[in-house]
């Protein structure tokens, strides 16, 4: 059987609404013990991560103000990307940041920048 990633949370939602549903007998019980087993299987399940690519510039053009981090080696830090909706910079994302005590707004396309959904496995973070 081929994986095939799902939002769990409206398939937990809806066995959770199930298991309100007030039972009338053994034969019920029994569904109900089957849906509590299911629940208990989700949650002791491995989670998949999303790959953790370079992101395109399409896909940072939809992030507009969520968190990435930039991988620039030694200076490598979490920042917020932004992106105008009209204007001039309309369309163009840039990083929204702070490191060394200086605040940074910079072009992601025209800095050649590195951005990611998070710090490569095995990289430790600085707070």
């Amino acid at each position: 059987m081929a994986v095939r990633p799902i939002d769990i949370l409206p398939v937990i939602g809806e066995i959770q609404s199930s298991l309100d549903i007030p039972s009338y007998g053994e034969h019920d019980r029994g569904f109900d013990d089957a849906l509590e087993f299911v629940l208990d299987l989700i949650e002791k399940a491995p989670t998949l991560t999303q790959p953790n690519e370079p992101l395109t510039l399409e896909e940072l053009r939809e992030m507009d103000g969520e968190p990435v981090w930039w991988d620039d080696g030694d200076w490598s830090c979490w920042g917020i990307v932004t992106v105008d909706t009209d204007g001039f910079w309309a369309g163009i994302p840039f990083l929204r940041g702070r490191r060394n005590q200086n605040n940074f707004e910079y072009n992601i396309k025209l800095n050649r920048m590195k951005i990611y959904r998070r710090p490569p496995e095995g990289e430790e973070e600085t707070p």
